[in-house]
């Protein structure tokens, strides 16, 4: 499973399983589909899967097939487990190139083009600085300047080179450790959609702990109501919901996983580019076509300025964000042009 520690779904993420009945459908065949739900601990976090299909057999053989695509993927990307794919990678830097995955070659490729894109605010690399500050959590005593000094030279994205011929990855520098929790978790989803897919149900959704990707919509009904709400310390954002099919929403912030030390709170979300975890209050949700893009992008968000970060949102086709921080009593809201309801209104 990925680590918990650096699961980043802060927001929570609400399904209303019966949403209003929106626009009938003529299809017999649509007319005859039943919802069924499945639930398995997996990824250090409840995952759901919610599909319309004829039958309880082809319901449960699908999902099952999609838990099961889960559970090989996370034997790739953990960060949690020291026999991962990823962390055995992490243990051969600096001994060269080492072949590695279809899975985790192209998770790596897509990370590697968000570190360019954000200038560093996002970063594959960052394991030494999470372990950092995973150690302040459990201790409540910040770094010493010594250990970000040690630890500095071993998180750079410079540093992993990639080859798409040989299908190599290169640590160049001992030391150095991947951390994909940021990415990885929104391909992990993303796949066990398409597993469902490809057996032939298309109404489906899967939910990994607040990174959704939804397919088509249920029988009869424009689309999946998802309602987002902040949590008690940041104001919901939005009154009504979002009606969503074909997309992909991820969550991440600061409301949940932090640590308090000498009366200033930092966020379990580390900045790349400092070596330190982010201060405030803050949540962010991206809408992106693909699940592996919103939980990059969610991520990329919670370390960048919010202008900076809407920026790099609408770079990205397809993508919409809306970010909320918090400072002292009044809280801001910032919201890409393609984010829906960025108004707040249903």
């Amino acid at each position: 499973m990925l680590t918990p520690f650096v699961t980043t779904f802060l927001l929570r993420s609400i399904l209303i399983s019966n949403p209003p009945f929106l626009a009938q459908t003529s299809s017999s065949d649509q007319l005859n589909l039943t919802r069924f739900q499945f639930n398995r601990r997996q990824l250090g976090t409840e995952i759901r899967l919610i599909l319309y299909a004829s039958n309880e057999t082809k319901a449960r053989h699908l999902a099952n097939r999609a838990f099961n695509r889960i559970h090989e993927l996370s034997r790739i990307f953990s960060t949690y487990h020291s026999n991962s794919e990823l962390s055995r990678l992490s243990s051969r830097a600096g001994q060269g190139a080492q072949v590695v995955s279809q899975e985790l070659f192209q998770v790596l490729e897509r990370s590697l083009w968000f570190a360019e894109a954000s200038g560093g605010a996002f970063d594959p690399t960052v394991g030494p600085w999470v372990q950092l500050w995973k150690r302040t959590r459990e201790t409540k005593r910040l770094p010493r300047r010594e250990e970000f000094q040690i630890l500095s030279s071993k998180v750079d994205p410079r540093k992993l080179q990639l080859n798409s011929e040989s299908q190599t990855a290169l640590l160049k520098s001992t030391g150095m450790k991947l951390d994909l929790d940021g990415i990885a978790k929104g391909f992990i989803a993303d796949e066990a959609l398409s597993t469902i897919q490809a057996g032939g149900v298309q109404r489906a959704l899967v939910d990994a702990g607040g990174d959704i990707v939804i397919g088509d919509p249920p029988p009869g009904r424009k689309g999946w109501k998802i309602l987002m709400d902040s949590g008690t310390e940041l104001k919901p954002l939005f009154k009504g919901g979002l009606l969503l099919s074909n997309i992909a929403i991820a969550t991440s912030g600061s409301t949940q996983r932090y640590v308090e030390v000498d009366s200033i709170r930092y966020s379990h979300i580390v900045d790349p580019r400092t070596g330190r975890g982010l201060k405030g209050l803050f949540a962010i949700t991206v809408l992106a076509d693909d699940g592996l893009t919103a939980d990059a992008l969610a991520t990329t968000l919670s370390v960048l300025e919010p202008d900076k970060g809407l920026r790099l949102v609408e770079s990205v086709p397809g993508a919409g964000a809306v970010i909320v921080r918090k400072s002292g009593s009044s809280m801001r809201r910032w919201a890409s042009n393609h984010f829906p309801l960025a108004s707040g209104e249903n």
